[in-house]
């Protein structure tokens, strides 16, 4: 079952555990980060230039898959 988070939450929680950041010239900078949905307990972002996706789950302090481009 898709539960959708609202992207806010979802890009909080993803500053909150470290997983992404606000540091320009980092590949986690937020700001090339979209959110994508949530999925059981999975947030799902895609970054924006290299097409890949991280999944954080709710309870973790760091991403919890890189996965391949789309």
């Amino acid at each position: 079952m898709t539960k959708y988070k609202e992207s806010q939450e979802a890009f909080e929680h993803a500053l909150a555990t470290r997983v992404l950041n606000e540091e320009n010239n980092n590949y986690y900078f937020i700001g090339d980060w979209m959110f994508m949905q949530t999925i059981g307990e999975l947030d799902h972002f895609k970054n924006s230039h290299t097409k890949e996706y991280i999944k954080i789950h709710h309870s973790d302090q760091r991403e919890t898959i890189l996965s391949r481009k789309v």
